[in-house]
């Protein structure tokens, strides 16, 4: 599993806007996140979501990690999962994004 201590620091130095290495370190970690520890999140936050769209979004995170670091980017990672779901899941999954749920479970 990863390392929380790296993973820690990453994420604060990228909420703080530290340097390019932790974005490059952060990227990667969620590029390797598991379909498991997606779902687990989802569980902790009672987002209660298919596992058939929960891989979708899955997907779509791996392909778009920068999106999910970077607020300026929530409002296109929504609506590419909106267009591969529907506005009901984007309802259900934004808290997640926005209030960087996921991130903080990687910490």
């Amino acid at each position: 599993m990863y390392s929380s201590n790296l993973l820690c620091e990453t994420y604060y130095n990228i909420k703080d806007g530290d340097n390019m290495f932790d974005f490059k370190n952060m990227n990667h970690k969620l590029q390797k996140i598991t379909y498991i520890y997606f779902e687990k999140c989802c569980q902790e936050h009672q987002i209660i979501i298919s596992q058939n769209t929960l891989e979708i979004i899955l997907k779509i995170i791996q392909n778009n990690p920068y999106s999910l670091m970077n607020e300026e980017y929530y409002p296109i990672l929504l609506s590419e999962i909106g267009k591969e779901t529907n506005i009901d899941i984007v309802d259900k999954i934004k808290p997640m994004i926005v209030e960087k749920y996921l991130l903080e479970l990687l910490v």
